[in-house]
């Protein structure tokens, strides 16, 4: 049987109709996993907004669904940490939490009293952790940063100790270094003799800490002990490849000093050898040599000399410079040496 035309235009606009309506109640009909399953996803895609709304339909629909309140907070905190706040808060108080989800709300009312600059009340939310797990590696790690941040170094290496024991011996941080920051403050403050035990206790925990032994070396030359000074500033620059440039000058002042000048040059050859790398030092040994009359000697260790920069050609080209060689094209090749030296820093 034909169907008149006027009556299939009428079915084609139910079947629209139809599949609109059945389009929009399935929308709606979506229960919260799906949409808290879509939220996820345009967490991936970076799209906060979409993401914000779909969780809020979630716990429209679904006010136990723990985590898409937890997540809904963690997504708002960097606009409205205030209302991440409230939103973690509130799951508190919900009863038969497991611990895992417990310590998660912690977490994000940590983070979001950070995020408000509230130190005291994210250490008290890392100090709940605590007590649900005792060696739970990020509310130790929260702690120490927060230490850190607080300059409270006594308690930042007590939560580092804690980490070593979570993390394995093998990632052991350098303790010593929160007696340098100690001793540093002491110094600016004045209290020369509290910064001296604070630097010995960094040298005593982390050996081979080069800082500690530079500013040794700064307070005793400032008391006018310039033996210690130089003994400490001699271990320095053997401890670091990189060490300060003011150091050069401070220890070849003191060799002066001390009447020991002739020792400057096999300070300088164990640099080099410990770190071929450090030019200036090279630098400073070669233009020792020179001064001394050694010029075979310092084209000796040139010839030996493996690395290969810049400076080391200049340096080369200089040592082999005649000596009755005009003094302004000496100074010329000691400027481009030296901005050769400022380029490889």
């Amino acid at each position: 049987m034909l169907i008149p035309n006027y009556l299939t235009s009428e079915f084609l606009f139910i079947g629209i109709a139809g599949i609109s309506f059945f389009k929009r109640n399935f929308r709606k009909s979506k229960n919260p996993e799906h949409l808290f399953t879509e939220a996820l996803q345009c967490l991936v895609k970076d799209d906060k907004h979409r993401a914000v709304s779909l969780l809020r339909q979630v716990v429209k629909k679904d006010s136990d669904h723990v985590e898409a309140y937890l997540l809904l907070g963690n997504t708002i905190r960097t606009e409205f940490p205030e209302q991440a706040v409230k939103i973690h808060q509130s799951l508190t108080v919900r009863p038969g939490l497991s611990k895992s989800m417990t310590v998660d709300i912690h977490k994000a009312l940590a983070d979001d009293y950070r995020a408000l600059r509230k130190i005291d009340l994210a250490k008290r939310e890392g100090e709940k952790i605590l007590k649900y797990e005792r060696r739970n590696k990020w509310a130790v790690e929260l702690m120490l940063e927060l230490a850190e941040e607080g300059k409270d170094w006594q308690q930042a290496e007590r939560w580092n100790r804690l980490l070593v024991k979570i993390i394995g011996k093998e990632k052991t941080p350098d303790l010593g270094k929160y007696h340098v920051y100690a001793g540093m403050e002491k110094m600016e403050s004045g209290d020369l003799l509290s910064a001296v035990s604070e630097f010995k206790k960094a040298i005593i925990i982390s050996s081979n800490s080069a800082l500690p032994h530079f500013y040794l070396g700064k307070i005793y030359d400032m008391e006018g002990k310039k033996e210690a000074a130089l003994e400490y500033w001699k271990d320095y620059i053997l401890l670091t490849a990189n060490p300060e440039l003011e150091i050069y000058k401070a220890i070849e002042s003191l060799l002066f000093e001390l009447n020991r000048y002739s020792e400057v040059e096999e300070i300088y050859r164990c640099i080099v050898e410990k770190y071929p790398e450090n030019a200036e030092a090279l630098v400073r040994m070669v233009n020792h040599m020179l001064e001394k009359g050694n010029v075979g000697k310092a084209i000796s260790l040139l010839d030996r000399y493996q690395v290969d920069s810049m400076t080391v050609r200049l340096l080369k080209y200089k040592v082999k410079l005649p000596n009755e060689i005009a003094s302004d094209i000496i100074s010329g090749v000691d400027s481009l040496i030296k901005e050769s030296l400022k380029t490889a820093s």
